[in-house]
């Protein structure tokens, strides 16, 4: 029986305090002719059945109130998985908080996973571990959330706002960051491997023991990236410079890109401006030119 159950029962034998003396003076007169012959028997036959029948119905309410809770609980979880989507950051923050707080964030069954999170509000959202698999974050705002460790394979967050957001650790495998807005993003030890990063800004980015193999990074800037020397690439990795092939010309056995990362790419010439064949994307340029104007 819950706390606030019991409470509630609680409160009603104090209000109601003439309830102890009926039940002193039931028990009394059973007891009293308990011994009498066959009225004796008769009395103790229907206290035991009265008893019986007493406890079934104990046992039912509590079953009912747990089933109630429960109940309640689900709609507890819906409601904050809800506001959790809120364009208004004070709300969609509480939300993160309280499901955080009761530890329904994580795991397999985080309540997150497979939510539709699009335009959300999660500046400086505390996400870490949190599962967001499948989760689509499309135009959300995740600028300076911590997303430690959290569980983001497979998520959308294609023109997602994830300026200065530590994504240490975090799981990106095959997700969606086309357009994504990483400046600054703290991106050590994240698992990028096959990840859409096409025309994503990771301007001063850290990727320090990230996992780019076979990211796409197509029309990506990573102007002033940091540690792209201890990244990781792979053969499929497709460069920022690369340019799209000709499908219909190309054969079975086609790439889609004119240009992966080899073991003799200098990746330096994409991070560092100094770099004599340095090269970011027109894009890039553009913006910057409109920012002067």
């Amino acid at each position: 029986m819950t706390n606030t159950r019991w409470k509630e029962i609680t409160a009603i034998w104090q209000k109601d305090i003439w309830l102890y003396g009926l039940i002193g003076a039931l028990a009394g007169f059973i007891l009293g002719v308990a011994a009498s012959g066959e009225l004796g028997q008769f009395v103790i036959w229907f206290a035991d059945g009265f008893w019986n029948e007493a406890l079934s119905i104990a046992i039912t309410v509590i079953v009912l109130d747990r089933l109630n809770e429960r109940r309640a609980l689900e709609k507890y979880k819906q409601a904050l998985k809800y506001q959790a989507g809120s364009v208004a950051n004070s709300i969609a923050i509480d939300a993160i908080e309280q499901l955080s707080k009761n530890k329904w964030l994580g795991g397999d069954n985080g309540v997150l996973k497979h939510t539709d999170l699009r335009d959300a509000n999660l500046e400086k959202a505390r996400l870490q571990y949190a599962n967001l698999e499948w989760t689509n974050l499309m135009d959300a705002n995740l600028q300076d959330a911590n997303l430690e460790s959290a569980n983001l394979d497979w998520a959308t967050l294609e023109s997602v706002n994830l300026q200065g957001t530590n994504l240490r650790d975090a799981k990106l495998w095959l997700a969606n960051l086309r357009y994504a807005k990483l400046q600054s993003a703290i991106l050590v030890d994240a698992k990028l491997q096959e990840a859409d990063l096409e025309f994503a800004n990771l301007y001063q980015a850290d990727l320090y023991q990230a996992n780019l193999q076979s990211a796409n990074l197509y029309q990506a800037n990573l102007r002033n990236a940091k540690n792209i020397t201890l990244a990781k690439f792979s053969k499929g990795t497709v460069l920022p410079d690369a340019e799209i092939n000709d499908l219909e010309s190309l054969s079975d056995n086609y790439n889609q890109y004119s240009k992966y990362w080899t073991e003799d790419t200098d990746m330096t010439c994409y991070t560092n401006p100094e770099h004599p064949d340095f090269w970011e994307p027109p894009w890039v340029k553009e913006q910057r030119e409109e920012a002067d104007n």
